[in-house]
């Protein structure tokens, strides 16, 4: 993206798959393209996507990680690589992430609840369709 709060629109099949973006300075662009490549190669959901831990490698060389329950992961970083920190889970540093995918008929949004995100769901159309 040209902003780092600009959304980006991905297509599968030539149809529209999901909507997603969010704000956090250089690492949200890294963070919301992990949340694509889950849902894609991973095949993850939405949810799972928008919510699993993040991950960002800045400028000094220093990868910083969100906590996780995967201990297995935790504990082969400092293996994998030379300068970390761990953050908490749902650290403002990650920025936000959300995402709206469309399944057929139905519209599904999901914000990550860890930053205080908030999403509201229409249960039907709206009566003034100019709104």
């Amino acid at each position: 993206p040209v902003s780092s709060k600009s959304p980006l629109m991905i297509k599968k099949n030539g149809q529209l798959f999901t909507i997603l973006g969010g704000a956090g300075s250089d690492r949200i662009i890294f963070n919301t393209a992990m949340v694509a490549a889950r849902m894609i190669k991973d095949n993850s959901s939405i949810f799972a996507a928008v919510n699993s831990p993040r991950f960002f490698l800045d400028y000094k060389n220093v990868l910083h990680f969100e906590w996780s329950a995967n201990r297995k992961f935790s504990k082969a970083v400092p293996d994998l690589w030379p300068a970390f920190r761990q953050r908490e889970s749902g650290d403002d540093y990650f920025g936000l992430v959300t995402c709206i995918t469309r399944n057929e008929d139905v519209f599904h949004a999901v914000a990550d609840f860890r930053r205080d995100a908030d999403c509201r769901t229409a249960h039907s159309p709206p009566q003034n369709k100019e709104h």
